[in-house]
């Protein structure tokens, strides 16, 4: 007979070891609170459950995390700073590497030479090899009238941050247009970034002399680009098929390869420009490495007079049917920085969610390193967030300070060491929570990655002190995947609680056509003590999920199977 006594004893200690794993969403996925810094307590909360493990009826808010977590994570990885990206990504992905490269830094010309204040010495004679040095330091050197080399050019930002540019190697093609070059790139912090830029093709009709300032064109139609970090990761972007209306950039094909080897794709057509010539509104297409497509729609832009954006309406779609619309405004101070923000976020069934950004602080070197979130969701309930970051070198958040406040106002503060790989991916995070009540846990976590940058294992400790005694429950978590980023096909979950019972389970998960979770099947299997002796015992769910035509969960109907074969629908 099985001994009911150990039995429950076993079971309160096995409770016990769920509060304190759920309370980091262990059994899901623990990875995406250490990538997303939006989670709320009150959230966190509602998903401490009675069961052991992540029973079915939880994984459609499981898979949901994942995919969010899935989408998000390069994005994080690139740049932690998120919000300036926002106000950037227009020019940056648009006119950046396309006009701006090419009339504005890349073709160094006489009208660059021009515009400089004052000639040290000038040194040989027409067609001779010769160089021009200004009282900033940089030195120009040209042949036959052709600049062909720029040492120590200096790039000063609003704060008074000097980055240090030399180019070499730039080439010409016969009609004098600049068709490459070699660049090296030394930011404030002294991190070293290399460019190849070749293979520059322009319209028929671009002559060396064109630009704003005159009425003749220099549009370049394509261009291959490879860019090394300081860490030796390289991307590649192929830059190709682009048109024009006059000088305005109409429509391009961009790929760009990332370290891993990753492409994503971005098809651009259908702008609108201002009188100023900047961009209001566009169309993009992209698709990423598996195939998924996602569509962006800028529908308005507005700007202030230094160009920075202000507002603008973005539609962002995918193939399914899923859309989310975003209203967004913000604001900056003198030194160009954004000081706040509004947006309000729709989706296809018409949920509104509102955002305030607020109060950051930025570093010396322009990063941001602190800000304030208020949210308010579908319920109405307003919760609040501030977040402290401690940045390496490189960009990356070392130290994460973060203080939650849920509707109700109960309080928890959360401390977080995040190591790195030289590809910038996660490897470790260290998080101690503390509480209302002074409860304070731990959870260690790392991470390892398959070739396309997905986690593929995680492996957890949580640990909690109640009234002296410390509860420590270990986790191992593995992933598969389908052929598409955000496709969680399985899942396998090993944990051994603060008794040392180990409970495994595995759930492996199905899809419908709009990308929704439809089925999954989940076997459980734990050790009970029969007799002073560990019996297993396995138990089964199989859930199928039903949608309205809104896309939201209906109904869900499980069938259980239980240790004796016994089976139950629900």
């Amino acid at each position: 007979m099985i001994d009911y006594q150990t039995g429950k004893k076993n079971l309160w200690m096995r409770l016990i070891a769920l509060i304190v794993a759920e309370v980091f969403l262990i059994s899901s996925v623990p990875i995406a609170d250490a990538f997303d810094r939006g989670v709320t307590l009150s959230s966190r909360q509602n998903e401490i459950q009675e069961s052991d493990f992540v029973k079915t009826d939880r994984i459609k808010e499981v898979l949901k995390k994942t995919s969010d977590f899935i989408k998000e994570r390069k994005d994080l990885e690139k740049n932690r700073n998120q919000v300036t990206d926002v106000v950037n990504n227009i020019n940056k992905s648009v006119v950046e590497g396309v006009q701006e490269k090419v009339e504005g830094e890349f073709q160094i010309n006489r009208n660059l030479i021009q515009a400089r204040t004052k000639r040290l010495k000038i040194a040989g004679s027409v067609g001779e090899f010769n160089y021009v040095q200004y009282d900033d330091g940089m030195i120009v050197y040209s042949k036959d009238g052709l600049t062909s080399r720029i040492e120590n050019e200096r790039i000063v930002d609003p704060l008074g941050n000097v980055t240090i540019k030399n180019t070499d190697n730039m080439q010409y093609n016969d009609k004098r247009l600049l068709v490459s070059y070699d660049a090296e790139i030394i930011d404030p912090l002294g991190n070293t970034t290399t460019v190849k830029w070749y293979g520059a093709t322009y319209t028929p009709d671009s002559v060396f002399y064109g630009g704003d300032e005159t009425n003749a064109n220099k549009n370049i139609t394509g261009y291959t680009q490879e860019v090394t970090d300081a860490l030796g990761n390289t991307t590649n972007v192929n830059f190709k098929d682009a048109t024009y209306s006059g000088k305005l950039l109409s429509t391009y094909i961009r790929e760009v390869t990332d370290n891993l080897g990753n492409i994503t794709k971005e098809e651009f057509s259908n702008p609108t420009y201002d009188d100023a010539k900047r961009l209001i509104s566009y169309h993009l297409v992209t698709t990423d490495t598996f195939g998924n497509v996602t569509l962006t729609d800028r529908v308005s832009t507005t700007y202030n007079n230094k160009d920075l954006v202000t507002d603008y309406t973005e539609i962002v779609s995918d193939l399914q049917g899923n859309s989310l619309t975003t209203e967004w405004h913000g604001q900056y101070n003198d030194f160009n920085q954004l000081t706040g923000y509004t947006k309000k976020d729709t989706d296809e069934s018409g949920n509104i969610t509102e955002t305030q950004w607020h109060s950051p602080e930025y570093d010396k070197w322009d990063r941001l390193v602190s800000y304030k979130i208020d949210k308010k969701g579908l319920t109405g309930v307003q919760t609040k967030e501030e977040t402290w970051n401690t940045l390496d070198n490189y960009g990356r958040v070392t130290n994460s300070k973060t203080k939650y406040t849920d509707g109700l106002g109960v309080v928890t503060e959360e401390d977080t060491i995040y190591t790195y790989n030289n590809k910038h991916q996660l490897t470790s995070s260290s998080t101690t929570r503390k509480d209302q009540t002074g409860v304070i846990t731990l959870r260690e976590s790392s991470y390892d990655y398959d070739k396309y940058g997905r986690i593929v294992n995680t492996d957890n400790i949580y640990s909690q002190t109640i009234d002296g005694n410390k509860l420590v429950t270990k986790e191992e978590i593995s992933y598969t995947y389908y052929n598409s980023f955000c496709k969680v096909k399985s899942q396998y979950v090993k944990r051994i609680d603060p008794a040392g019972v180990e409970t495994l389970s595995e759930t492996t998960y199905e899809y419908n056509s709009f990308n929704l979770l439809s089925h999954a099947v989940a076997t459980y299997t734990e050790y009970c003590l029969s007799d002073g002796k560990a019996v297993k015992v396995i138990t089964a769910e199989d859930t199928t999920y039903n949608y309205n035509k809104y896309k939201q969960l209906e109904t869900s109907i499980t069938k259980r199977k239980d240790a004796a074969g016994v089976e139950s629908i629900n």
